[in-house]
């Protein structure tokens, strides 16, 4: 019998194609998919030593088995080690405002005035080169964000051209895109901005008229009657979508029916004709202090159905595995205040969570204080979900009142958009008719 056990880090899925029921098995870590009939899998969860050699064989490579031996713990811990540590891809978000000229029900961040100086972006993205002069990565991606970016436009320019300049110089693959409410983008700002590495537009639009409007309107409301939703998709016709991508990110109230709603909004792109490229779901989060949106994730199936009218709509929503990781865990996610602080997230307010600043670098004892998480034990030895977990968004942790170390489980939805995809891949990775065993490396 072969000296094998199962990977604690599978989720199973059983499917049905032409008769024949299957059994596909997703492995969290490595996200490695492989169908095999019920029957047959039977075997495998059972006794894997009874399965066939050449079976044996696969599923090892593909960690589905492991030898007994072996240890899951050390392997997930220097897996975790590996992500919280890869500088080959760096990610940094840079708030070079937060003014705003929205007025939205559900801002988790109070209001504050302050603005990069064009002497703190220039530091910022000093730090920034030496960075990436230390790490070599091979590709950059940069978010600028607010408040509304788009309210400090030179600031934006001034910096986003240094740092295209500088990375293509170097070799190192570039790209920026900006978080915007969508009030302010033009057809001229956005080709300048294509000019220097512009990858996409992330626009926010919580719904169709009548429920952008109420949530997320104008400050001024003599402008258009304070109502921004037709001022969004007139500016976004105007935008070439072939030549910048826009991505539209729409929060739901989770305690409300409103997301019904929402299916209107994305026939309303295609009967405008603007080109959005995809779209994507988050539930309202709570704020820390009097908030009326306390619903949080709600109930799963919301999400699951709004994924799945988008993708009735053509925008793909499945063609990966769902992750929660908090991008505060991981060293090459960094984020900039306009002060030049770093911070832990940008939904902080200023001078919350830092530990460093561009003209210091790292505060190494303030971040050793970021990275600890107590895992209850259902998460380490029960859940296949951590490795696309890790604990989740501690910013949710925060709002419910607990600290920015808390665990933040979504494994109800997780699991929802992971059977989804699970379904899918299988599917389109099995031949018509039967066959022993198919096997797809995701």
């Amino acid at each position: 019998m072969a000296d094998v056990k199962m990977s604690r880090f599978i989720a199973e899925v059983p499917i049905e194609k032409d008769g024949v029921n299957f059994i596909a098995a997703f492995h969290t870590m490595t996200t490695s998919l492989i169908v095999v009939p019920e029957a047959v899998w039977a075997t495998i969860r059972n006794d894997p030593g009874r399965a066939q050699a050449e079976i044996v064989e696969a599923l090892l490579q593909q960690g589905v088995l492991h030898r007994t031996a072996t240890d899951e713990d050390a392997i997930l811990a220097a897996y975790k080690q590996q992500i919280v540590h890869d500088f080959s891809v760096i990610k940094t978000k840079t708030l070079i405002t937060r003014l705003c000229n929205n007025a939205c029900s559900y801002c988790i961040v109070n209001p504050e005035s302050s603005s990069m100086t064009h002497e703190t972006a220039l530091a910022v993205d000093r730090f920034c080169f030496e960075l990436a002069r230390k790490k070599r990565p091979r590709q950059v991606e940069d978010l600028y964000s607010g408040g509304e970016a788009l309210l400090s436009p030179s600031i934006l320019l001034e910096s986003a051209s240094r740092r295209y300049n500088y990375y293509t110089g170097w070799g190192i693959q570039y790209g920026f895109s900006i978080i915007t409410n969508g009030t302010l983008i033009t057809p001229e700002i956005a080709s300048r901005l294509k000019e220097v590495g512009l990858s996409s537009l992330r626009v926010s639009i919580a719904g169709p008229a009548s429920v952008h409007d109420s949530l997320r309107p104008l400050k001024d409301t003599d402008r258009n009657g304070g109502k921004s939703y037709d001022l969004i998709l007139k500016n976004l016709e105007a935008i070439p979508g072939a030549e910048i991508p826009i991505f539209v990110q729409t929060q739901y109230d989770s305690s409300s029916d409103d997301y019904l709603l929402v299916p209107k909004m994305m026939d309303d792109f295609k009967q405008r004709g603007i080109a959005v490229y995809n779209v994507a779901f988050t539930p309202i989060m709570a704020r820390r202090d009097e908030t009326i949106y306390t619903g949080m994730t709600g109930d799963p199936a919301k999400l699951l159905f709004l994924m799945k009218e988008a993708e009735k709509r053509g925008y793909r929503q499945f063609h990966s595995p769902p992750a929660n990781a908090c991008m505060a865990d991981i060293r090459s996610r960094i984020t900039f205040d306009t002060d030049g602080s770093i911070i832990a997230c940008a939904s902080l307010q200023s001078g919350e969570m830092v530990y460093g600043h561009v003209t210091k670098g790292f505060d190494f004892v303030a971040e050793s204080q970021l990275l600890p998480r107590k895992f209850p034990e259902r998460c380490i030895t029960a859940c296949a979900l951590l490795p696309r977990c890790w604990g989740g968004c501690r910013l949710n942790a925060l709002a419910r009142g607990e600290d920015f170390n808390g665990i933040d489980c979504q494994a109800e939805a997780l699991w929802l958009i992971l059977e989804e995809h699970i379904k899918q891949q299988a599917l389109a990775a099995l031949p018509s008719g039967n066959a022993s065993m198919e096997r797809e490396v995701a």
